[in-house]
């Protein structure tokens, strides 16, 4: 099923648009939210963000599972917080008003970014978000193998190359540059806690470590420096 409303537009597969006609959509109902990667163009999601921290979230009837990457995880960070429009409100102030030097390195960036992680989280948002009453938060990162696994910029774009090129030829040979690595709520396992296609680790999700999954989930490699030695992983 496809319907376009507005601005929005709406999508079903079979199963689901047979059990919507049958049963109806109700938010109560709902079991997972996605958040994909996306870098700026949050700047535009962060508005639906505000509404369905308003109208949604106070109507889930919980576990509900929250699992982002890059983007994604930052703005569900967000979401699972005790007063999440406050986060984002947070969130939102200080990545606008960011600033560089001239020709900003790695370094600076990560500096800068690890800056507004903290301004968005504050002093009780990790914690807050892994004792959600209703939201399971679950954060996706990748994990670097040995041609990967450096921040020197010589030997990871020549690693980035050849999993380029090996990606052209079979997509599962990814799997020797990267794997995944699940950070996930233990409350509650999440349906996609088994996913396959690729090699998957699984790393509890504390309150210790969320900072550093949050950020490790969008290091954008040669942009952002690797998240090393994460609590737990």
């Amino acid at each position: 099923m496809h319907v376009t409303a507005g601005a929005l537009q709406f999508r079903a597969g079979p199963a689901a648009y047979a059990d919507i006609k049958k049963r109806g959509f109700a938010i109560e109902r709902i079991g997972t939210l996605a958040g994909a990667s996306g870098g700026a163009k949050w700047l535009v999601l962060s508005q639906l963000d505000r509404v369905l921290v308003e109208r949604v979230l106070p109507g889930l009837a919980g576990p509900v599972h929250l699992v982002g990457s890059s983007i994604g995880a930052w703005r569900f960070a967000c979401y699972a917080q005790a007063e999440p429009l406050a986060a984002i409100e947070r969130f939102e102030r200080a990545y606008l008003e960011q600033s560089y030097s001239e020709r900003p390195d790695s370094d600076e960036i990560t500096r800068k970014s690890e800056a507004i992680l903290e301004e968005m989280l504050g002093r009780t948002g990790a914690a807050e978000a892994v004792a959600h009453p209703h939201c399971r938060l679950h954060i996706m990162t990748v994990l670097c193998g040995r041609l990967t696994a450096s921040d020197r910029r010589w030997r990871l774009a020549s690693g980035l190359l050849l999993a380029a090129a090996a990606n052209l030829v079979s997509r599962p040979a990814l799997g020797r540059f990267f794997s995944r690595a699940l950070f996930f709520d233990q409350r509650d396992l999440p349906p996609f806690y088994n996913a396959g296609g690729f090699p998957l680790a699984h790393v509890p999700l504390t309150a210790a470590n969320l900072p550093k999954a949050v950020l490790a989930s969008g290091a954008i490699p040669l942009v952002l420096n690797g998240v090393r030695d994460i609590p737990g992983a």
